[in-house]
């Protein structure tokens, strides 16, 4: 995966963590300490992000950091469907 790829998926579910909790987006980027210029680029994922904000990010929406990548419930989506697929192969 592309540092570029990273960015984009890591920019999805920045955005959709935000709108699960309620925020708006200027609402969100005041919570964070940024401008609302960059949270977009973030979201969008046109801009890097650094150790401290991913913490801040992962604080405000109750995750761990490795979960702004690859969230729970995509990754039990992924396993159940794994699962599912052995059951059919037999």
């Amino acid at each position: 995966m592309t540092v570029q790829e990273l960015n984009s998926v890591l920019g999805n579910n920045i955005r959709r963590y935000r709108v699960q909790k309620g925020y708006g987006l200027r609402e969100f980027a005041k919570k964070v300490g940024v401008h609302v210029t960059q949270l977009n680029r973030w979201e969008k994922g046109r801009a890097l992000i650094n150790g401290i904000n991913l913490v801040t990010l992962a604080q405000l929406f109750e995750v761990e950091v490795w979960e702004l990548y690859y969230p729970k419930d995509i990754k039990e989506e992924h396993k159940a469907g794994t699962e599912d697929n052995k059951t059919h192969e037999s």
